[in-house]
């Protein structure tokens, strides 16, 4: 992987910003345990990840995510409109 290859550099991406987006991630393998399961058997995890939003995690993979030393990063107003309740986005 190309993040692993290249020590000190920093990987970013957006995670579980969404049920949607979550529910369609988790179907696509089905033989992960949920969607930052997924994200951990790929590699995407560890220190210098930097994952925005993060807002529909289970405890389990908050502390997961504090375990492999990956950080959440989000914009208040951004997760408060990703989080409303019956929003589609």
């Amino acid at each position: 992987m190309l993040w692993r290859e290249h020590p000190g550099t920093y990987l970013q991406t957006h995670l579980a910003e969404t049920r949607d987006e979550v529910a369609l991630v988790t179907s696509l393998f089905p033989e992960r345990r949920g969607i930052l399961d997924i994200y951990d058997h790929h590699g995407l995890l560890g220190p210098r990840a930097i994952l925005g939003h993060g807002i529909w995690l289970t405890d389990a993979e908050g502390k997961r995510l504090r375990e492999a030393g990956a950080v959440l990063a989000h914009c208040p107003t951004s997760n408060l409109f990703l989080h409303i309740p019956g929003n589609k986005c």
